[in-house]
Protein backbone atom coordinates (compact mmCIF):
# COMPACT_ATOMS: atom_id res chain seq x y z
CA UNK A 1 0.00 0.00 0.00
CA UNK A 2 1.35 3.52 -0.59
CA UNK A 3 0.44 4.58 3.01
CA UNK A 4 -0.78 3.37 6.91
CA UNK A 5 -4.19 2.81 7.02
CA UNK A 6 -3.85 2.52 10.63
CA UNK A 7 -5.59 -0.24 12.80
CA UNK A 8 -9.15 0.74 12.20
CA UNK A 9 -8.91 1.14 8.92
CA UNK A 10 -7.07 -1.71 7.85
CA UNK A 11 -9.50 -4.00 10.39
CA UNK A 12 -12.89 -2.11 8.30
CA UNK A 13 -11.05 -3.27 5.20
CA UNK A 14 -10.93 -6.52 5.50
CA UNK A 15 -14.18 -6.83 7.53
CA UNK A 16 -15.91 -5.62 4.19
CA UNK A 17 -14.01 -7.99 1.95
CA UNK A 18 -14.90 -11.17 3.91
CA UNK A 19 -18.59 -9.87 4.49
CA UNK A 20 -18.66 -9.66 0.79
CA UNK A 21 -18.22 -13.34 0.58
CA UNK A 22 -20.92 -16.08 0.59
CA UNK A 23 -19.67 -17.75 3.87
CA UNK A 24 -22.33 -17.84 6.74
CA UNK A 25 -20.16 -17.39 9.06
CA UNK A 26 -16.30 -15.64 9.22
CA UNK A 27 -13.52 -14.96 11.66
CA UNK A 28 -11.88 -11.71 12.03
CA UNK A 29 -8.96 -12.10 13.97
CA UNK A 30 -5.41 -10.61 15.13
CA UNK A 31 -1.76 -11.58 13.38
CA UNK A 32 -0.68 -12.14 16.74
CA UNK A 33 -3.35 -14.76 18.04
CA UNK A 34 -3.32 -18.29 18.49
CA UNK A 35 -6.46 -21.24 18.65
CA UNK A 36 -6.26 -24.10 20.52
CA UNK A 37 -7.17 -26.92 17.84
CA UNK A 38 -10.83 -27.10 16.73
CA UNK A 39 -11.99 -24.19 18.84
CA UNK A 40 -13.73 -22.99 15.78
CA UNK A 41 -14.99 -25.66 14.39
CA UNK A 42 -16.37 -26.39 17.94
CA UNK A 43 -18.39 -22.98 18.90
CA UNK A 44 -19.44 -22.93 14.85
CA UNK A 45 -20.85 -26.19 16.24
CA UNK A 46 -22.32 -25.06 19.63
CA UNK A 47 -23.68 -22.52 18.14
CA UNK A 48 -25.10 -23.97 14.77
CA UNK A 49 -26.44 -27.69 16.88
CA UNK A 50 -27.63 -26.77 20.17
CA UNK A 51 -30.54 -24.10 20.48
CA UNK A 52 -28.44 -20.73 19.66
CA UNK A 53 -31.81 -18.96 22.09
CA UNK A 54 -30.54 -20.71 25.12
CA UNK A 55 -27.71 -18.89 25.08
CA UNK A 56 -28.56 -15.68 23.05
CA UNK A 57 -31.74 -13.85 24.13
CA UNK A 58 -31.59 -11.53 20.69
CA UNK A 59 -29.96 -11.88 17.61
CA UNK A 60 -26.37 -12.75 18.09
CA UNK A 61 -23.80 -9.93 17.22
CA UNK A 62 -20.39 -11.69 17.54
CA UNK A 63 -19.02 -14.75 19.72
CA UNK A 64 -15.45 -13.46 20.87
CA UNK A 65 -13.05 -16.37 20.96
CA UNK A 66 -11.08 -14.34 23.00
CA UNK A 67 -12.08 -13.04 26.44
CA UNK A 68 -10.50 -9.89 27.86
CA UNK A 69 -8.81 -10.82 31.71
CA UNK A 70 -10.91 -7.38 32.49
CA UNK A 71 -14.31 -9.54 32.43
CA UNK A 72 -14.73 -11.88 35.44
CA UNK A 73 -17.30 -14.70 33.53
CA UNK A 74 -18.29 -18.27 34.27
CA UNK A 75 -17.34 -21.03 32.12
CA UNK A 76 -18.92 -21.57 28.98
CA UNK A 77 -20.74 -19.22 26.12
CA UNK A 78 -21.73 -16.43 28.14
CA UNK A 79 -23.73 -13.28 26.76
CA UNK A 80 -21.99 -9.95 28.25
CA UNK A 81 -23.04 -6.72 27.44
CA UNK A 82 -19.86 -4.45 28.75
CA UNK A 83 -19.95 -0.82 28.84
CA UNK A 84 -17.10 -0.65 26.61
CA UNK A 85 -15.81 -3.78 24.51
CA UNK A 86 -12.02 -5.30 25.15
CA UNK A 87 -10.39 -7.30 22.97
CA UNK A 88 -10.63 -7.47 18.49
CA UNK A 89 -8.62 -10.54 18.87
CA UNK A 90 -10.40 -13.09 17.92
CA UNK A 91 -14.73 -12.53 16.60
CA UNK A 92 -16.91 -15.51 15.30
CA UNK A 93 -19.56 -13.57 13.00
CA UNK A 94 -22.31 -14.48 11.44
CA UNK A 95 -22.16 -12.69 7.96
CA UNK A 96 -25.29 -11.00 8.34
CA UNK A 97 -24.24 -9.07 11.73
CA UNK A 98 -21.00 -8.55 10.30
CA UNK A 99 -22.54 -6.78 7.29
CA UNK A 100 -24.96 -4.96 9.68
CA UNK A 101 -22.35 -3.26 11.43
CA UNK A 102 -20.72 -2.29 8.70
CA UNK A 103 -23.78 -0.74 7.33
CA UNK A 104 -24.18 0.90 10.59
CA UNK A 105 -24.15 4.86 10.66
CA UNK A 106 -21.43 4.81 13.27
CA UNK A 107 -19.15 2.92 11.58
CA UNK A 108 -19.21 4.63 8.61
CA UNK A 109 -18.80 7.92 10.91
CA UNK A 110 -16.01 6.61 12.90
CA UNK A 111 -13.15 8.50 13.44
CA UNK A 112 -11.14 6.15 16.37
CA UNK A 113 -11.00 5.95 19.60
CA UNK A 114 -9.30 9.35 20.56
CA UNK A 115 -8.60 10.51 23.75
CA UNK A 116 -8.17 14.17 23.33
CA UNK A 117 -10.56 16.55 20.63
CA UNK A 118 -7.85 17.10 18.28
CA UNK A 119 -8.12 15.71 14.39
CA UNK A 120 -6.90 11.90 14.27
CA UNK A 121 -4.64 11.06 11.86
CA UNK A 122 -6.24 8.44 9.45
CA UNK A 123 -3.42 6.26 9.67
CA UNK A 124 -3.19 6.44 13.57
CA UNK A 125 -7.45 5.62 14.01
CA UNK A 126 -7.78 2.40 16.02
CA UNK A 127 -10.85 1.69 18.37
CA UNK A 128 -12.03 -1.27 16.38
CA UNK A 129 -13.31 -3.07 19.60
CA UNK A 130 -15.13 0.18 21.34
CA UNK A 131 -16.54 0.53 17.73
CA UNK A 132 -17.79 -2.75 17.88
CA UNK A 133 -19.15 -2.64 21.26
CA UNK A 134 -21.13 0.58 20.56
CA UNK A 135 -23.33 -0.67 17.87
CA UNK A 136 -23.78 -4.15 18.68
CA UNK A 137 -25.21 -2.94 22.07
CA UNK A 138 -27.03 0.01 19.72
CA UNK A 139 -28.63 -2.72 17.41
CA UNK A 140 -29.40 -4.86 20.91
CA UNK A 141 -27.62 -7.65 19.51
CA UNK A 142 -25.79 -10.28 21.90
CA UNK A 143 -22.03 -10.29 22.67
CA UNK A 144 -21.22 -14.10 23.24
CA UNK A 145 -17.48 -14.79 25.08
CA UNK A 146 -16.10 -17.83 25.22
CA UNK A 147 -14.94 -18.83 28.89
CA UNK A 148 -11.91 -20.01 28.78
CA UNK A 149 -10.79 -18.67 26.02
CA UNK A 150 -9.98 -20.62 23.02
CA UNK A 151 -7.86 -17.81 21.22
CA UNK A 152 -4.72 -16.53 23.14
CA UNK A 153 -3.25 -13.35 22.21
CA UNK A 154 0.43 -13.82 21.84
CA UNK A 155 1.84 -10.26 20.95
CA UNK A 156 4.04 -8.48 23.96
CA UNK A 157 3.70 -4.99 23.21
CA UNK A 158 0.66 -3.67 21.15
CA UNK A 159 1.97 -0.52 18.60
CA UNK A 160 -0.82 1.06 18.01
CA UNK A 161 -1.07 4.87 16.67
CA UNK A 162 2.96 4.33 16.86
CA UNK A 163 3.34 4.25 20.46
CA UNK A 164 3.85 0.70 22.68
CA UNK A 165 2.48 -0.74 25.42
CA UNK A 166 2.89 -3.94 27.45
CA UNK A 167 -0.57 -6.29 26.47
CA UNK A 168 -2.60 -8.16 28.98
CA UNK A 169 -2.71 -10.98 27.92
CA UNK A 170 -4.81 -14.67 29.39
CA UNK A 171 -3.86 -18.01 27.97
CA UNK A 172 -6.37 -19.97 26.17
CA UNK A 173 -8.16 -23.26 27.39
CA UNK A 174 -7.94 -26.49 25.30
CA UNK A 175 -11.37 -27.12 23.82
Amino acid sequence: RPQRLGNWHNWRSMAELLAATSADWIVTAEDDVEFQPDSITNALRELTVSPCHRVTPSPLGLLSLYTSPKYDLPAGLQPHAPRVLHGACAWLWPRESLRTVLAHPLTAAWTGNVISNLPTPPAEMDGVDTLVGRVLRDLGRTMLFCVPSVAEHIGEVSTFAGKAWPLESQPAASV
